[in-house]
C-alpha cells in the first residue's frame, strides 16, 4: 500500500472484517460470539498513516504495524483495550516500539483505538537537541504513558478533522496543503501529548525569554507577506515547539497554532477587502493563506470578524 488511500467500511459480519484488514497485515482473532457492527477507516497520506477502528466483542488482535513509529490512544468511557500485557487508560498514549509487532485485546465492550504512524526521522526534525535526547528515551523505556487529557483530546480532534476531510472529498489526500497541514498540525499536538508525560518543561529564564520574543516579533514582521507554520518558526529561531507554546500561551493565552491561524486569516480579510468578486475566487485567496478545508475555514472566519468571506468581498466591490 505504498499510494495514497482512504477507506472506510462498516461490517456486520465478522469474517468479513478480518478478511480486509488482512491487506492491512492485521489479524482478528474472535474470542467469544458477538452481534458485529464495525466501522474500518483507514487513510494514508504522503508519510503518514491514520486508523481508526470500532470493535465490539472480544477479540485478539496481532500482525505488523505500517513502517515509521507508531502511537495509539483510544476513545469513549465503555472503551477498553489491553495493550502489550497492561490494560489502557483513556487519558494514556501507546508508544510502538519500531519493529515490534501488534498485540493487543479488545475486552467485548466497544472499543475505539485511534493509530498514528509517521517515519520517525519525521518526529525527530521536530525537535530540538535537548527535546531528541528527552524523547529518544522516552520511546525507549515506555510503551505506554499517562498524558494531560487535554492534550490526547487536541490529538483525536485533529485526528477526526483530517478524516473527516478525506472522507467528505477522497482528493483532498493528493492536495499538498492537506498533506502539509496533516503532518503540521498532527506532529504538533503529538509533541505535545508526548511532553506532557511527568511535566517536561524546559528552564528558559527571564532574560532569554525577553531575547526569543524579539527574534520572534522580527521573524513573524518579515515574513507576514506568506503563511509559515509553528515548524518553521521553532526551526527559524532555534527554540522548542514547547518553549513557543509557553510563551504564547502567556502573552496571548491561545497556542501558537491559533496565533498563527488568526495571523493568516487576518492576511485573508486584508486581501479580500482589496479584490473584486470578478475578478478572485474565495478558495484561490484561502489556498494561498494555507486553508485547504474550506467549511472549517469559513466558519473560524466568520467566529472571528462576525461575516462569512463573502460578505466580505462583497463589502469591497461596494
Amino acid at each position: 500500500m505504498s499510494k495514497n488511500f482512504f477507506i472506510k467500511q462498516t461490517f456486520t459480519n465478522f469474517h468479513e472484517m478480518t478478511e480486509i484488514l488482512t491487506h492491512w497485515d492485521v489479524e482478528i482473532r474472535q474470542l467469544e460470539p458477538s452481534v458485529v457492527n464495525d466501522t474500518v477507516t483507514l487513510l494514508k497520506a504522503k508519510d503518514i498513516y491514520l486508523g481508526q477502528f470500532q470493535f465490539t466483542g472480544k477479540t485478539h488482535q496481532k500482525g505488523e504495524f505500517p513502517p515509521g513509529r507508531t502511537f495509539v490512544f483510544h476513545c469513549g468511557e465503555d472503551s477498553n483495550i489491553r495493550w502489550r500485557n497492561k490494560d489502557v487508560s483513556s487519558d494514556s498514549l501507546m508508544i510502538c516500539p519500531i519493529g515490534a509487532k501488534l498485540d493487543a485485546v479488545t475486552k467485548g465492550t466497544p472499543a475505539s483505538p485511534h493509530a498514528i504512524t509517521l517515519p520517525e526521522e519525521l518526529m525527530l526534525s521536530r525537535l530540538q537537541n535537548k527535546e531528541q535526547e528527552y524523547y529518544k528515551e522516552l520511546v525507549a523505556a515506555h510503551d505506554l504513558i499517562p498524558v494531560d487529557p487535554n492534550k490526547i483530546k487536541t490529538v483525536k480532534d485533529i485526528f477526526d478533522k483530517y478524516m473527516e476531510g478525506a472522507e467528505e472529498d477522497p482528493k483532498l489526500i493528493e492536495s499538498n496543503n492537506y498533506q502539509s497541514c496533516l503532518e503540521e498540525e498532527l506532529i504538533s499536538a503529538l509533541i505535545e501529548a508526548l511532553f506532557s508525560y511527568e511535566s517536561y518543561n524546559s528552564p528558559d529564564t527571564d532574560t532569554a525569554l525577553s531575547s526569543i520574543w524579539e527574534k520572534l516579533e522580527n521573524y513573524m514582521e518579515t515574513h507576514k507577506d506568506k503563511p509559515f507554520k509553528v515548524s518553521e518558526l521553532s526551526q527559524a529561531i532555534a527554540v522548542s515547539e514547547s518553549t513557543l507554546n509557553r510563551l504564547f500561551n502567556a502573552k496571548f493565552g491561545i497556542s501558537p497554532k491559533s496565533y498563527l491561524i488568526k495571523l493568516r486569516l487576518n492576511a485573508v480579510y486584508q486581501d479580500l477587502k482589496q479584490s473584486s468578486p470578478d475578478k478572485i475566487k474565495i478558495y484561490m485567496i484561502a489556498n494561498k493563506w494555507g486553508f485547504w478545508h474550506m467549511g472549517q475555514f469559513a466558519a473560524d472566519y466568520r467566529k472571528l470578524f462576525g461575516e462569512l468571506p463573502m460578505e466580505t468581498l462583497d463589502k469591497s466591490y461596494d
